[in-house]
């Protein structure tokens, strides 16, 4: 099974250069941020690199879009070795 790194704000800024760097390095990658900010370009150029790729648009600060990314086919199906969190307070989920 192939190893994916999954990276949360991977539209711009350290995301986006997580991603590219990871990429470069022949991780696959599983790219969230929010709708709208270009992220489908970010992953073309991460499979430019050739590697997998897969985004998912969604606002990770609501707890029922973490659910749903969760159950998501393409990650269920996926070894997530590389939790890269770039947006999230992780203990404001769970309150």
């Amino acid at each position: 099974m192939k190893q994916f790194a999954l990276i949360t704000g991977a539209s711009q800024g350290l995301g986006k250069y997580f991603a590219l760097e990871l990429d470069g390095q022949k991780i696959n990658t599983i790219l969230v941020s929010l709708p709208g900010e270009n992220l489908e370009k970010v992953s073309e150029a991460c499979k430019d690199l050739g590697v997998d790729s897969y985004y998912f648009e969604t606002d990770l600060r609501k707890k029922k879009n973490i659910i749903k990314l969760g159950k998501t086919k393409k990650v269920l199906e996926k070894e997530i070795e590389i939790p890269i969190d770039e947006n999230i307070d992780i203990s404001q989920i769970f309150s």
